[in-house]
């Protein structure tokens, strides 16, 4: 079994696992025709926009989708193996579930299981792979981007940030961290109709003496950080090359303040007496 933390990396055992996940889709595609819709609309998502290939120029295209997924999660590099599992689940929630109830949500929880398993410090969340290793973690930011109680706007700023933590290629983590501090105010503007996230929490505290002042304090000296003169939530670079892990402390801690509020909402918007 795996011992050390996978950052980076993925060794033997971990791609045998997510190869165990992966093939069984080809086996239920295979039992079918090709006239089935989501055996096509996987395939050629995954032959035309993946692996980047023009439909006519192999006569079997699930052969040569079959041959270079096996190649790739076995033996790419694990970059190329997540870029890959990432194309697999769209087209996969692109056909609408494959016949035999093969659906996306299938394939996200079995690879999550496999990488806590192995110690891989990722999870996938929205059909994203992101560097997320505790299970705590991603199920904060998974029921904060999917949760009917938040605001969709609250969700869209989430969805944006797990997007942008997931990018392997632009590293963009003042992205995550605009994305994350955005979805917090939107959703306190929003119960208040205050203005800005300080303001917001603010009135939250007057509508809820028992809301601890530590954490409101907190909240608006995050707010504070993002807005001063050249602060990232208006695009200003005051936290130069912020790191990895600033940016996933942001989006885990946003979408924790934003599933709290929402799971309370009654009670915020109605004053104690």
């Amino acid at each position: 079994m795996t011992q050390a933390v996978q950052i980076e990396s993925l060794d033997e055992d971990t791609r045998r696992q997510i190869w165990n996940i992966v093939q069984p889709l080809e086996n239920r595609l295979m039992m079918g025709s090709y006239e089935i819709n989501s055996q096509r609309i996987v395939e050629e998502h995954l032959y035309t926009e993946h692996f980047g290939e023009y439909l006519g120029d192999h006569a079997d295209v699930g052969a040569v989708v079959w041959d270079r997924s096996r190649a790739t999660v076995l033996s790419g590099e694990w970059h190329l193996v997540f870029d890959y599992l990432e194309s697999l689940i769209e087209g996969i929630s692109r056909s609408g579930g494959v016949h035999g109830g093969f659906t996306d949500p299938a394939v996200t929880s079995g690879l999550n299981r496999v990488f806590e398993r192995t110690l891989a410090d990722y999870r996938v969340i929205e059909g994203n792979i992101v560097q997320i290793g505790s299970v705590v973690e991603a199920e904060a930011v998974t029921e904060a981007a999917t949760s009917e109680t938040v605001l969709k706007a609250a969700r869209d700023h989430i969805r944006r940030a797990t997007a942008a933590l997931a990018d392997r290629t632009s590293q963009d983590y003042v992205s995550v961290i605009r994305e994350s501090i955005l979805a917090a105010e939107s959703l306190a503007r929003h119960l208040t109709g205050k203005s800005t996230l300080g303001a917001a929490v603010t009135e939250l505290k007057r509508s809820r003496p028992d809301l601890h002042p530590a954490l409101t304090e907190g909240w608006k000296s995050i707010y504070g950080w993002t807005c001063d003169e050249g602060g990232i939530r208006h695009g200003g670079d005051m936290v130069a090359n912020p790191s990895l892990s600033l940016a996933r402390w942001m989006l885990v801690s946003c979408s924790a303040f934003i599933t709290y509020l929402s799971g309370d909402i009654e009670s915020f918007l109605s004053p104690r007496v």
